[in-house]
């Protein structure tokens, strides 16, 4: 009971842009229920919007460590790694995303910008 009524809040919470009061509430809900891995896909977004970019990775890479192959998970790992400007690393998990679905609207175009940014670095080079 207490674990649902956490991740509600924290799901309120983060849509509205109140990202730390929301990790806040989902770390309450993992408390409860620790192999829960939307609640860690969750905080994972809330940490990438916050530009806590090895804490949302810790926490995507746990969401996938329990559901491998969720494309949530798979797409919070991707811009946690894109924030930490690990660029191949992220492209990789974007093409992952696209092979398991077939298609995404959004993996493409976060791949194209990880792609755009690693051709970026390297012509400063």
């Amino acid at each position: 009971m207490y674990m649902v009524f956490f991740s509600v809040f924290g799901n309120k919470l983060a849509a509205a842009g109140d990202y730390k009061m929301a990790v806040k509430y989902f770390t309450d809900a993992i408390k409860y229920n620790p192999t829960e891995y939307r609640l860690f896909g969750n905080r994972a977004f809330c940490f990438e919007r916050m530009q806590e970019y090895e804490k949302s990775l810790s926490d995507a890479q746990l969401s996938l460590s329990m559901s491998p192959g969720w494309v949530r998970g798979l797409f919070r790992k991707g811009r946690a790694l894109a924030g930490l400007k690990r660029y191949e690393e992220a492209a990789c998990a974007f093409m992952e995303i696209i092979e398991l679905n077939g298609s995404s609207p959004e993996a493409a175009q976060e791949l194209m910008n990880v792609q755009i940014s690693q051709l970026m670095v390297r012509s400063q080079m």
